[in-house]
């Protein structure tokens, strides 16, 4: 009976032991079954898609490979797309389905949601997995309306790049809670490998973008480069422009063969021409300036050249270029070469030529009509004063004419054939009576017009002492036409304000002077005296259509700066228009009916000859105008003119 129980404890103990080792046998199968069917699908990824760069194979497969390998009844991949903030319903695959479905080729049939939006757009949005048990409780679960399918519980999860997400793989299934966390590990080694394979697939569609990208743009800089090749060629032929070049050391250079074409030296290649024979077609005059500059950069001068000179053409004839140089240096700062383009400016030369002896000309006719004009101005002054001594002597006569002298020879008569008994024909006779009132009344009559022949006298005397004046200063002007010593410029004021004097006060205009001590100034009195008069006649002028008492003509003048002095000529008349102003010292440009516009532009000439400029302010049409004279002054001492003086 003991044998019995005995064996009986180690049948028991055996069979323990068999049942240990069998569950330890079935989890080690367990665990063996899941290594291989992770293997497998390692091995299915790796052979499918692991290298494809198929972007529907790809797709499709994952959807294929988790219906296969887990319990999901369907299955969808959404691709993230970063830069609109979407994900895209990629493919789908399900148990009932003999192939899975790809959408991407078809625009039409693209699905897409929000980033957060739905439980994909959530998972792409937060990069965590998401189990929903019930989808009825869940208020992240959308229902797509095309899928016809009918879900109960729902597994996403992430498919991981290298820093984001870049798609969700959306399992689901008919039954409430048929997914769980225990075949979370063959699952997050589908979606470690799908974020592999699709990562790959990323970088391959960015660099064949970056590809096409970089072909787009080598071929638009190609088509670029050939266009401006074309533009370029075209414009070296229509501007005249050629280039050349020179390598240091070597004795020949380079010239485009359009360049040697201006010149009248056509050639069929790009045959070098010797550097002294180039040298020698520059002209003798600008060829030591042109070798003096090139020296200068050779040493070191870093402003590349720019300059114009002359080029002998195979005829004979000059042609003028403006040429542009530099030199090439190295890093170690040798001269490597000189580099630089050759522009014909002939026509531009030749017309800047006629344009200078044409102004040449034109100045020399302004001049000579400021002579004139000056002539005239003193002519017509002369001829005022003239008229005015004219009118003063027909009043002499005709005061003289009044007196009546034969009338009173005849009473002297009748005075001498009664000397014997003057004092009886005065009293008692009845003529001489008469004759006694008459000579009364003749000796008034002399008394009152002795003092207007007087002053009548006094008026011509003056009017021919200011026409000696005028001439006077005409003269004095004459011969110092072209000296220029220091002035003093109150003096050339005053004096052209004299010849002015008659039209000044014809026209009834008040004269205001504000004069401060200033140096001399460099200038011809003359020269001075024109321009001084010609502005002071235009501010008179300009004042004709204001009533006379309102007339003001001011002169002023003072220092700008230590080294310049001004004269103001202001009038209170017509003004000027601001559209004008710019245009009024343009030679030939007048506002007067009549007028030369010779006056303004010879004063602006005259006046930058002496080293000063003319402007003019206004405010605009009816607020008067000023015009300011600036000259330099002499290095001499202070004149001696008032510090002040006003009128």
């Amino acid at each position: 009976m003991q044998n019995i129980e005995e064996l009986n404890r180690k049948i028991e103990k055996l069979t323990k032991e068999r049942n240990a080792y069998a569950k330890a046998l079935s989890l080690s199968n367990t665990a063996f079954m899941e290594k291989v069917k992770e293997f497998s699908i390692v091995k299915r990824i790796t052979e499918s898609i692991s290298w494809s760069l198929d972007k529907r194979q790809i797709c499709t497969e994952l959807v294929d490979l988790i219906i296969d390998e887990t319990t999901a009844e369907n299955c969808s991949l959404w691709l993230v797309d970063p830069p609109v903030e979407h994900i895209f319903l990629a493919a789908v695959s399900g148990q009932a389905n003999a192939q899975p479905k790809y959408f991407l080729d078809d625009a039409s049939e693209h699905k897409k949601m929000k980033l957060g939006k739905g439980a994909a757009g959530w998972v792409a949005q937060h990069g965590e997995s998401l189990l929903i048990e019930d989808v009825s409780k869940s208020p992240l679960f959308i229902q797509q309306k095309s899928e016809g399918i009918f879900i109960k519980s729902l597994l996403c999860l992430p498919v991981k790049g290298k820093d984001n997400v870049i798609g969700v793989l959306n399992m689901s299934h008919p039954d409430i809670g048929a997914f769980s966390k225990e075949n979370e590990r063959v699952l997050r080694l589908i979606t470690d490998q799908a974020g592999i394979v699709l990562t790959n697939l990323q970088l391959f569609e960015e660099t064949q973008r970056f590809n096409k990208e970089l072909e787009r743009r080598v071929e638009e800089r190609t088509l670029n480069l050939r266009l401006s090749e074309e533009r370029y060629e075209r414009a070296i032929y229509a501007g005249k422009v050629g280039i050349w070049d020179w390598q240091a050391g070597s004795r020949v250079m380079y010239a485009a063969p359009n360049l040697m074409a201006l010149l009248g030296r056509p050639t069929q290649d790009e045959a070098p021409i010797h550097a002294r024979e180039w040298l020698r077609l520059i002209h003798p005059a600008d060829r030591k300036r042109f070798l003096k500059s090139l020296a200068e950069r050779l040493r070191g001068l870093e402003t590349p050249y720019e300059g114009e000179h002359r080029m002998r053409h195979r005829d004979g004839r000059m042609m003028w270029f403006f040429v542009r140089g530099a030199v090439v240096r190295d890093d170690y700062g040798r001269v490597q070469r000189i580099s630089g383009s050759n522009t014909d400016i002939t026509k531009r030369k030749l017309a800047e030529l006629e344009l200078e002896k044409a102004q040449e000309e034109a100045l020399l006719h302004a001049r000579a009509a400021g002579r004139v004009e000056f002539a005239n101005t003193i002519l017509h002054n002369i001829g005022n004063v003239l008229n005015s001594v004219n009118v003063n002597a027909t009043e002499v006569r005709r005061i003289i004419k009044r007196f009546r002298l034969q009338r009173l020879q005849r009473a002297l008569g009748m005075i001498e054939e009664r000397q014997d008994d003057l004092a009886g024909f005065l009293i008692q006779d009845e003529k001489g009576r008469q004759l006694r009132a008459y000579l009364s009344k003749v000796s008034e009559l002399i008394s009152g017009e002795s003092d207007h022949l007087q002053d009548l006298t006094e008026q011509i005397n003056g009017k021919v002492e200011l026409m000696r004046d005028i001439i006077e200063a005409q003269q004095a002007s004459a011969k110092d036409i072209e000296s220029r010593e220091p002035r003093d410029l109150s003096q050339m004021v005053d004096q052209s304000l004299k010849i002015q004097m008659d039209v000044i006060a014809r026209q009834s205009v008040a004269i205001k002077k504000k004069f401060r001590a200033v140096r001399p100034v460099m200038a011809s009195p003359a020269k001075m005296i024109h321009i001084l008069i010609n502005l002071i006649k235009n501010a008179v002028e300009a004042m004709d259509d204001m009533p006379m008492t309102d007339r003001v003509l001011s002169l002023e003048i003072g220092e700008s700066s230590p080294s310049h002095v001004f004269i103001k000529v202001a009038d209170n008349g017509s003004g000027i228009d601001p559209e004008i102003a710019p245009r009024l010292f343009e030679h030939g440009f007048t506002t007067k009916q009549g007028g030369h516009g010779f006056g303004l532009n010879y004063c602006e000439r005259t006046v930058a000859e002496m080293g000063g400029r003319i402007t003019v302010e206004s405010d605009g049409h009816g607020k008067g105008a000023t015009f300011t004279l600036t000259l330099p002054c002499s290095r001499s001492a202070a004149t001696d003119a008032p510090a002040l003086a006003t009128g």
